[in-house]
């Protein structure tokens, strides 16, 4: 019960079915959005990166170039990450949020504890 339920200790630890007919979040959804919430942190971070490089007052002409290239690689690799996001966001658009748990593939179904048993055990720590 620890590891699912984040609980000390219970009375009794059955757990019982949900109704079929309980909506739940599509984890297919829920991987999706993941990816893209991770995505867009991706690309905050670089756009930051490619904001903070300046050129030097003394231009060099190696320095021109350096400066160039770098500006240049960041720029691409932020537009290949914002066509991610936009592909995953399409993908994401594509899939239901919510499916009905008797939708669920049997290895994503969940079970929760039994209801009309459930009595939980405070613990607590001598003082003095």
């Amino acid at each position: 019960m620890h590891q699912h339920y984040n609980l000390d200790r219970l009375a009794e630890y059955g757990v019982e079915a949900i109704a079929d007919t309980t909506r739940v979040v599509n984890p297919a959804w829920r991987q999706l959005d993941s990816q893209i919430r991770r995505q867009n942190g991706l690309l905050s971070r670089q756009l930051v990166q490619f904001a903070q490089i300046q050129l030097s007052q003394e231009l060099e002409p190696e320095e021109v170039q350096a400066y160039e290239s770098s500006k240049g690689q960041l720029q691409q690799a932020i537009e290949n990450r914002r066509q991610l996001i936009e592909q995953l966001k399409a993908g994401r658009k594509a899939v239901a949020k919510h499916l009905l748990l008797k939708d669920l593939p049997e290895q994503d179904r969940f079970q929760h504890p039994r209801a009309e048993k459930k009595h939980f055990l405070v613990l607590r720590r001598a003082v003095g």
